[in-house]
């Protein structure tokens, strides 16, 4: 019976130890396969990291393309440079982040473009700034586009639009810069605005 107790206790040492030597091995050959699963998750993001520069290029000269296209269909209006009004809400909201991005490609050209007019004061010298935003087509995401109407001699609020009106603008893009303030702006103007009704 001892020899039994012993011969038991042996055998249940012996596969305890079989079984741990083999769970140990299964879980170093899954951590390896963890760590080739990492290197090509992290390899297939910087190729679409890549990629993604390689279409934000084609993006970029996409927009460009399409906004030439537009002006030489529109050939009755030389006096615009680029009308946005013919142009779908995406490639409006894309030429118009591309403008706030490289501004001096566009500085002293004539634009047109259509939004919703929207009044901001500035709280330090109570100026008001003019601007016609632009929507996507899901209307999740705007751009602006600031403006000056004429010489600059309309009165707020009594001559502008009310808030969130359907407005069309035309002027030239301008760079300027504030008293005190670095920072340049763009802005479209010796502007005209009508009210699209």
């Amino acid at each position: 019976m001892k020899l039994l107790k012993k011969r038991s206790i042996t055998f249940l040492c012996i596969c305890i130890c079989v079984i741990g030597a083999t769970h140990c091995g299964k879980k170093q050959e899954d951590q390896s396969n963890t760590a080739r699963s990492v290197e090509q998750v992290m390899d297939e993001q910087i190729n679409s990291e890549k990629g993604n520069d390689q279409k934000d290029a084609k993006n970029t000269e996409n927009v460009q393309n399409e906004v030439e296209k537009s002006n030489e269909d529109d050939s009755s209006d030389s006096d615009v440079d680029y009308d946005l009004t013919q142009m779908d809400s995406d490639m409006v909201y894309a030429t118009i982040y591309q403008l706030m991005v490289d501004p001096d490609d566009y500085i002293g050209k004539t634009f047109r473009i259509k939004g919703t007019y929207y009044a901001a004061e500035n709280p330090n010298n109570e100026e008001y700034y003019h601007c016609c935003i632009i929507k996507d087509a899901m209307a999740c995401c705007a751009q602006g586009l600031e403006f000056v109407w004429g010489d600059g001699s309309h009165a707020y609020p009594d001559e502008y639009p009310a808030e969130d009106a359907e407005i069309e603008v035309q002027g030239t893009l301008e760079a300027y810069k504030e008293k005190n303030d670095d920072t340049t702006y763009c802005r479209l103007a010796n502007a005209d605005m009508k009210i699209i009704e």
